[in-house]
């Protein structure tokens, strides 16, 4: 049975390069298209699921010009945005350099936020603390 009233879950876009203001573009385009609630006002954690720190061309880690994009959709849309993640191989005081999150966290004055550092116990689950201190959760 189909319900025409429903807001799409997942929507994708193609982007021809990494030029940061077609990535804006496409993930105004993809949040809107998804049905994502109004940041306006809240605290959105970007989480870019960085497995290891290494340069943007191995893609490995979500690419700099990316995250660059999606901070800045929420913050010119009315949001605090903070940044974490908590690669496996890494250890506490892990910063993102060589992928490049880092220094865009620098350039837009977000926070970095080391998982490792304050996790939380949750029903089995080890959560880092910052969970509880936002309203969307972007990855």
């Amino acid at each position: 049975m189909q319900q025409d009233n429903i807001p799409a879950i997942v929507s994708v876009r193609k982007v021809s390069k990494y030029d940061r203001m077609d990535i804006l573009r496409a993930v105004a385009e993809i949040y809107e298209a998804a049905g994502g609630p109004d940041p306006r006002g809240k605290k959105v954690l970007l989480k870019p699921n960085i497995l290891t720190d290494v340069a943007p061309e191995r893609a490995v880690t979500t690419h700099p010009d990316v995250f660059w994009a999606c901070a800045r959709y929420f913050i010119d849309r009315g949001a605090e945005v903070l940044a974490g993640d908590s690669p496996g191989i890494h250890n506490t005081g892990f910063i993102p350099k060589i992928c490049g999150i880092a220094a865009v966290c620098n350039e837009l004055n977000i926070p970095w936020i080391d998982f490792t550092k304050d996790p939380v116990q949750r029903k089995k689950f080890r959560l880092a603390k910052i969970i509880n201190d936002v309203d969307l959760i972007v990855s």
